[in-house]
């Protein structure tokens, strides 16, 4: 009995790369405009950029769901007839993320997407220095707050260096004169792939007559 038969190895190997071959172009290939997209578990999200329209994709219930998006006319009829446990939310784009930060009180820094701030005069009550990011800021002057999250159950922001934590906004007390960095990293909670970061200095001084002084 032949322990090793050279012509029927060759056999074998041909027939395992003809079934390989036979596999569906879609198993390879899935997740990508051309050949649609499938959605992961419940809970999860699918980010879904096709034909100039970008979706986060939700689903509550155990289904698992094909979105085709070869054709801008079927990812608009998905959208249209989407399942009922489906939820579409526009997706947040890269520029729209900003942040910045208050120090003492909002009277005189407003949190424009920058890369600094610091305090007018000697108007300081409390020394204290808040951060703020996100993807959304009210409209108007001075005094507005914090930058805000508009997917909060979709992005975590973490703080670190002067203030370290998690949220949108990290704030901390008796911070000295001088300069405190506090650098925020935003990630998606989907693939913990990291959206947006920035360090951003906060100059703490109290030099000059309260009400007074250079901004920062």
């Amino acid at each position: 009995m032949k322990l090793f038969d050279p012509k029927r190895t060759r056999h074998l190997i041909a027939l395992l790369l003809a079934g390989a071959f036979m596999v569906p172009s879609y198993v390879w290939g899935l997740n990508t405009v051309t050949t649609g997209f499938q959605t992961g578990s419940a809970s999860n999200i699918k980010e879904i950029d096709a034909h100039t329209i970008c979706r986060d994709i939700h689903h509550t219930g155990s289904n698992s769901y094909f979105v085709p998006t070869k054709f801008s006319n079927e990812w608009t009829a998905f959208r249209n007839g989407k399942p009922a446990d489906v939820t579409l939310d526009d997706c947040i784009t890269v520029s729209a993320w900003k942040a910045g930060c208050f120090v003492d009180t909002e009277a005189w820094d407003v949190p424009i997407d920058a890369t600094g701030c610091g305090v007018a005069g000697t108007c300081t009550e409390t020394d204290s220095i808040r951060w703020s990011a996100g993807d959304y800021q009210p409209t108007g002057s001075q005094g507005l707050g914090d930058f805000t999250i508009s997917l909060p159950s979709d992005y975590t922001a973490t703080w670190t260096g002067a203030c370290t934590g998690t949220g949108n906004w990290c704030m901390d007390f008796n911070y000295p004169n001088g300069t405190h960095t506090a650098t925020v990293t935003i990630r998606k909670n989907l693939n913990n792939a990291v959206v947006f970061t920035r360090a951003i200095t906060a100059t703490k001084q109290t030099t000059g007559a309260c009400g007074g002084g250079p901004l920062n």
